[in-house]
């Protein structure tokens, strides 16, 4: 579920300007560009299960492979609406208070925060892909003690698989929170 709730996450920040990039795409006559923009959210929104959207895109992407600019303009607008459906469906179920609850995780003492990121310092060392997983994991446990901006940095860092920026970031709030993670 926490993996899920980070790639619905991940789906809002990187496809809500999907549309515009392909506008974009097509006002430059650079129809590569706008392709790969339609397949992405194509892809992402049928994993994640938003079924009439990715439909839609697929059809959109077809009338793009073809150069039908004339069909692809009338239906980038419905695009457009379904995309903004889906997102703010998205973002109503990730607002604060919706998230499930987990009473007793918490941590309260910065002792066992360090244990947590010491363990996924090693974990990012070692280019672990199960980093993320800890990372969610961890996350809810570590709250009280890093902020959400840094624990959102973070995330991002891992969940994009940039490793070695993930290790600067812990570094950053290792420094910042005086904790020792050697």
């Amino acid at each position: 579920m926490k993996l899920y709730r980070s790639l619905l996450g991940q789906f809002v920040e990187q496809q809500a300007d999907t549309v515009s990039a392909v506008r974009a795409g097509l006002e430059c006559q650079d129809f590569g560009l706008a392709e790969r923009a339609m397949h992405t959210l194509k892809g992402v929104s049928g994993n994640l299960g938003a079924k009439a959207l990715s439909g839609l895109t697929a059809e959109l992407e077809k009338s793009l492979r073809d150069h039908d600019t004339q069909l692809l303009e009338a239906g980038l607008p419905g695009l457009a609406a379904e995309l903004a459906r889906v997102i703010e469906a998205i973002r109503n179920s990730l607002a604060p208070g919706r998230a499930e609850a987990s009473p007793g995780t918490s941590v309260s003492d910065s002792t066992e925060a360090v244990r947590l990121l010491k363990q996924l310092k090693q974990m990012l060392a070692n280019d672990d892909g199960a980093a993320l997983d800890y990372l969610l994991d961890a996350r809810e446990r570590v709250e009280g003690v890093i902020s959400d901006a840094d624990l959102n940095a973070l995330q991002k860092a891992v969940r994009d698989f940039d490793f070695t920026a993930a290790l600067d970031c812990l570094t950053g709030i290792a420094q910042r929170h005086k904790f020792a993670l050697e």
